[in-house]
């Protein structure tokens, strides 16, 4: 899943993502560091509550909001 998460921003790319935005120069790149400095910090609180709540609801609860 996480791989998933990281690589759909390249693949947009491939599949004119930037000129159906009309995105121009490095617009794109920067939405993309964009996205990866947030997943980056979402990250540490994410691993915390890992580690303080069972498994099994915090992992559920994940896989939930990321479907809403």
């Amino acid at each position: 899943m996480q791989f998933i998460d990281k690589v759909l921003i390249n693949y947009a790319a491939v599949m004119n993502l930037p000129k159906d935005l009309a995105l121009k120069g490095n617009n794109f790149s920067n939405a993309a560091t964009a996205f990866f400095i947030a997943y980056l910090i979402a990250e540490v609180p994410n691993v915390y509550l890992l580690q303080k709540a069972p498994a099994a609801k915090w992992l559920g609860l994940n896989v939930t909001l990321w479907g809403v």
